[in-house]
């Protein structure tokens, strides 16, 4: 155990260190471009600042003799000298005075580095030359006011003019790339060389492995448990292929156990279907309608007097809400109030009532109930059990006989009152034939 987790503190530790080595390399040749390119512009903002410097010198004693032809003939002289685009004399509205470039003599300058030296600050950086297209590495340095200069220019003005110094920026770009390109590529090289041997280990030691126990869990997967992965190793891959080995074949067992169980269930399964359809059966042999209905007033069975009676089919039936299904309109209210209390156990049910049932077609129908109460083993209500006779006939029938009966009555009311009215008037003919003088 203490040599696997040694092993995987080793490994982890080589893959860390290599993903260091990586972003050390990568971070080093990124400091090495920026401070070989920094070391570059300073170079040239040392040669340029140096340049200016001896042409300022060299040209101080002409411009303070107002020798404008040495002056150019220096500026002349400035086109010869390796390295250098252009040397610029500018006046204090940034117009150029004296040039390399004979072109540009009286023309206005109004680059970002002129216009920041005529605010009196020293200033260098690389920029684009219009007309010609060509990249430059440019100083411009203030012209200040000196008290020599007083005589010809006054005292007002602080800034005289700008002397720009331009160099060609090739060469030193092309060094800069040169210096980029060698440091990626050391770089490249290095993480290179570190990724072929991080791919090589994590090979050997990971991925080959972890294939080994992907092709054990596809057997799985396929219901092949008998496969094992053999990787004999003291780490956590070992360790994990030691625990798939012996997961299939716990797995074996459970599902030799479960096949088994399954087995039993499903021919409990079939005698539990075949004693519900001997239920049913028996259910539809009645000659009374059975209904079994849920706590909540669904429909749970019927018989097959039922759905004869209702006019449906057992799918019309089943799960329905008997109350709003097939108890006419003006009475659901009252009945289900009446089932939730006797649900809750707030009212005894009735085993006896009467009431009306729609069918299908509409039709309202007269029917006797004969009620009991369902109980789980915790003994709560969970439901109805009904037989229902339909006495619809039986009910029309009685009332046509009750009709009838009221019918007779009044006719024997009738007869009985006119034979009364007889014998009394038979009464009064016999009195008056044993009296005969009594009118008279």
């Amino acid at each position: 155990m203490r040599r696997g987790i040694l092993q995987s503190l080793a490994l982890k530790s080589i893959v860390l260190l290599n993903a260091m080595l990586i972003c050390v390399l990568s971070t080093v040749a990124l400091i090495n471009i920026r401070e070989d390119k920094k070391a570059i512009l300073s170079n040239s903002e040392q040669v340029c600042r140096r340049l200016a410097s001896t042409i300022l010198t060299a040209l101080e004693n002409p411009m303070l003799a107002g020798n404008q032809d040495l002056i150019q003939q220096q500026f002349n002289s400035y086109r010869q000298l390796e390295g250098i685009t252009g040397v610029y004399l500018l006046d204090h509205q940034g117009v150029i005075r004296r040039s390399t470039d004979l072109e540009l003599i009286d023309k206005p300058d109004s680059s970002v580095h002129v216009r920041r030296a005529l605010q009196g600050e020293k200033n260098f950086g690389i920029e684009t030359i219009p007309h010609k297209n060509q990249a430059v590495f440019t100083k411009a340095i203030p012209i200040e006011n000196r008290q020599e200069c007083y005589l010809c220019h006054g005292r007002e003005q602080k800034v005289l003019g700008v002397l720009r110094v331009s160099l060609d920026w090739a060469p030193t770009l092309a060094q800069v790339r040169f210096f980029i390109r060698q440091n990626l590529a050391v770089a490249a090289a290095s993480i290179s060389i570190i990724g072929v041997l991080s791919l090589i280990f994590l090979f050997k030691g990971i991925i080959a492995p972890i294939k080994m126990l992907e092709n054990g869990l596809q057997q799985a997967a396929q219901g092949n448990l008998a496969h094992k992965v053999n990787i004999k190793r003291s780490d956590e891959i070992g360790a994990l292929a030691a625990m798939f080995n012996k997961m299939t074949g716990e797995l074996s067992l459970l599902i030799a156990r479960e096949q088994d169980r399954t087995k039993k269930l499903e021919r409990l399964n079939k005698e539990l279907v075949e004693e519900k359809n001997k239920a049913q059966n028996y259910l539809d042999i009645a000659g009374v309608i059975l209904i079994v209905l849920d706590r909540d007033g669904r429909v749970e069975r019927i018989n097959k007097k039922g759905r004869e009676v209702l006019e449906s089919s057992e799918c019309e039936i089943i799960g329905k809400d008997w109350i709003d299904n097939f108890i006419p309109q003006a009475a659901r209210e009252t009945a289900h109030e009446a089932f939730q209390d006797i649900i809750a156990g707030k009212v005894f049910l009735r085993e006896e009532a009467e009431n009306g049932i729609m069918t299908k077609r509409g039709e309202e129908k007269t029917i006797l109930w004969h009620n009991a109460l369902l109980k789980n083993e915790q003994g709560e209500i969970v439901g109805t059990l009904s037989s229902v006779e339909d006495i619809t006939v039986e009910k029309k029938i009685n009332e046509q006989l009750q009709k009838k009966m009221e019918e007779f009555e009044r006719f024997n009311k009738f007869v009985v009152g006119r034979e009364i009215k007889m014998r009394e008037l038979k009464e009064k003919i016999s009195k008056l034939e044993q009296n005969p003088g009594v009118n008279k």
